[in-house]
């Protein structure tokens, strides 16, 4: 087992019970990033697929890691990502926010097929150190409302007709 130590954590999809398949096949995700260019070469070297990108305070190295939620050789579901606090005791993934602090247990195995080779890297196990909480905001959907009152709700038995012979409306 390969163990990635004081990653950042961000974009955590890691609830037991939800999953997301972006691309059809359902996963657990979470990409870790670092500023470290020491620690990015470390990563590299066990066979992680690490990617730079920038932001407001500089370039980043990251990696995106994945789990498979159902084995495809037999279609029967995989053991979730295990998700726990300093104390090794669990916590819920889902107060997992982007910049919490932790480590990052990997499966790693190297492979060879079709001529094709490499390491296999799979999330295992998630270690969080330093937790920046979750909280959802308000909407939540990405859109830019904002609360405007309640809904005005109207009564869908009047008739068509009925409105065209309101008096009040040829006033």
């Amino acid at each position: 087992m390969t163990v990635l130590k004081d990653c950042e954590l961000h974009w955590p999809k890691l609830d037991p019970k939800n999953p997301v398949s972006p691309f059809g096949t359902p996963v657990w995700e979470l990409q870790v990033r670092t500023r470290d260019k020491e620690k990015a070469k470390g990563w590299k070297e066990v066979g992680c697929n690490v990617k730079t990108t920038d932001d407001d305070e500089g370039i980043y190295y990251f990696i995106n890691l994945k789990r498979k939620a159902i084995y495809e050789k037999n279609d029967t579901p995989a053991t979730p990502v295990i998700v726990v606090g300093a104390d090794v005791m669990p916590i819920d993934p889902t107060s997992i926010g982007n910049g919490s602090v932790g480590h990052v247990q990997l499966y790693t195995k190297p492979y060879d097929f079709a001529g094709k080779k490499g390491i296999k890297i799979e999330l295992k196990a998630v270690q969080v150190t330093k937790l920046v909480e979750f909280k959802a905001s308000g909407g939540g959907n990405g859109l830019a409302f904002e609360a405007v009152g309640e809904t005005q709700i109207v009564s869908s038995n009047t008739s068509a007709a009925d409105i065209a012979d309101s008096a009040d409306l040829w006033d």
